[in-house]
């Protein structure tokens, strides 16, 4: 960090501490150009600001990546958001585990992507996991359809939540520098049973508990198995267990997706015209809902790597099967959060198709609501 950015992120911070009984505090995106000495509002510049606010514990919400220049953004200091019973987070670290993985769960490729460079938060979500998994366990993830083997690991945190007889908790994955594949692991006497042409059937449903010299073997493939961080948010009131699950025990995706397909002002909201079908199967996966030239995913959170990729997948299928141009379709991603995720503004951008991102949730009075939070208007 340069001299000029480390005295103006430390007289931010002080502008904040004077202002503790308000927990919150805001500021324009401009005020704040002005304070880093810019007078363009660049992704080097959040990229400074970012950095800086990461050193001095300072947050941003909403992330800046996702703001412009004339937007309002609220600043506060991470001892103050996090709970000052736990020590541990008051200096702005994010807890770390050292547990050795005790189970192993399939992912689809779409679903992994990159480790997020502008997750400066250890951001979390939730994620399949053993019903006895607690806080600090960790669970190896296999790329499922790829061929790459193990990619990664998984950090849980709080809270355990129940999805009918599936169960979540709040964590975040990091992937390895390099995965191991397949070959390796069918080499190894600790682990050739688990990976090979039967032990592989238990890894096409959920979690599965590993033994403990399987993880010990995988842990040395890998080249040791480093501390890896847990996620130092929590779930937003959208996330918790009644918006993530129906009483009747769906995922909060097909409960918004049965929504879209059967309630006229959500479909006109987003600009349908025509029959939206459900679950249309589109070169090597399944679309979520196609309707005319448009294609919608629903994810419990967009990120930019879950959700754009798997789209534009989609989208790349649809264009050559009909020999359409790119600009011609539309790709609608769905969430339930009113808060696009970092990044995700330049990530639809930079897309070669036309992408959108919408939220859609059920108010207070259990009403269905759409909202649109990027892309061009339908």
């Amino acid at each position: 960090m340069n001299p000029k950015d480390q005295t103006t992120v430390e007289k931010i911070r002080d502008w904040l501490e004077s202002r503790a009984s308000e927990r919150v505090a805001w500021k324009r995106i401009s005020s704040l150009m002005s304070a880093f000495s810019a007078k363009r509002w660049t992704s080097s510049l959040k990229l400074r600001m970012n950095s800086a606010f990461s050193e001095f514990g300072i947050l941003a919400d909403p992330p800046l990546e996702t703001l412009g220049p004339k937007d309002t953004v609220y600043l506060s200091l991470r001892k103050l958001a996090e709970s000052l019973d736990d020590p541990q987070e008051d200096d702005g670290f994010a807890e770390e585990s050292d547990v050795l993985p005790n189970q192993i769960a399939a992912w689809h490729q779409q679903n992994i992507g990159d480790d997020d460079p502008d997750d400066h938060e250890f951001r979390g979500q939730y994620l399949q996991c053993l019903k006895a998994t607690a806080k600090g366990d960790r669970q190896f993830v296999w790329e499922g359809t790829s061929g790459r083997g193990i990619v990664g690991v998984v950090t849980y945190g709080e809270p355990l939540i129940q999805e009918g007889n599936r169960y979540a908790r709040w964590g975040r994955c990091q992937l390895f520098p390099k995965p191991i594949p397949p070959e390796k692991l069918l080499s190894h006497p600790a682990t050739s049973n688990r990976f090979g042409k039967n032990g592989i059937r238990a890894l096409q449903g959920g979690p599965i508990r590993l033994a403990e010299q399987e993880a010990k073997a995988i842990s040395k493939l890998v080249g040791g198995l480093k501390r890896t961080r847990l996620p130092m948010d929590e779930p937003a009131d959208w996330e918790n267990l009644g918006h993530w699950t129906g009483k009747d025990g769906l995922a909060a995706e097909t409960i918004a997706e049965n929504a879209i397909c059967t309630l006229p002002h959500l479909q006109r909201a987003l600009g349908l015209r025509g029959t939206a079908e459900k679950q249309v199967r589109l070169g090597a996966g399944r679309a979520d809902i196609v309707c005319g030239n448009v294609i919608i995913e629903l994810k419990r959170a967009v990120t930019t790597n879950n959700g754009p990729d798997q789209i534009e997948g989609y989208l790349e299928h649809v264009s050559a099967e009909r020999k359409t141009g790119k600009k011609n379709l539309r790709g609608i991603l769905v969430q339930q959060s009113k808060f696009a995720g970092a990044g995700m503004k330049q990530r639809l951008a930079n897309s070669p198709f036309r992408l959108e991102l919408w939220a859609v949730f059920e108010n207070q009075e259990g009403e269905w609501e759409t909202t649109q939070l990027l892309g061009k208007n339908p």
